[in-house]
C-alpha cells in the first residue's frame, strides 16, 4: 500500500482511532507505518496551530511600532526609494 492512500484512508477515520488504524493496516510495513504517523502527527499539529488565536502584547506592538517610526526617521535621504 502506498503512503498517500493509507493517510487518505486514515484521515476518514474518527481522529482518535487514526493510529490503530495504520497500525492494523501497516503492521507488516514499519517504514510504512512510521511514515504515515509522521503524516497524522504534522496534520493535527497544524490543525492545533491554525485552530490557535494568535496572542500578540500589546506593549511589544508599540514598542516595534515606535522603532519602525524612529528607524524612517532616522534614514537619510538616499535611502528613499525614489518615485518614477
Amino acid at each position: 500500500m502506498e503512503i498517500d492512500t493509507l493517510l487518505r484512508k486514515a484521515l476518514e477515520q474518527p481522529a482518535e482511532e487514526r493510529l490503530d488504524f495504520v497500525i492494523r493496516r501497516a503492521d507488516s510495513d514499519p517504514h510504512l507505518r512510521d511514515a504515515v504517523h509522521a503524516l497524522l502527527d504534522a496534520d493535527e499539529s497544524a490543525t492545533q496551530f491554525l485552530e490557535e488565536p494568535v496572542r500578540i502584547d500589546p506593549r511589544t506592538t508599540r514598542e516595534m511600532f515606535l522603532l519602525i517610526a524612529l528607524r524612517a526617521m532616522q534614514a537619510s535621504p538616499h535611502d528613499e526609494v525614489s518615485q518614477p
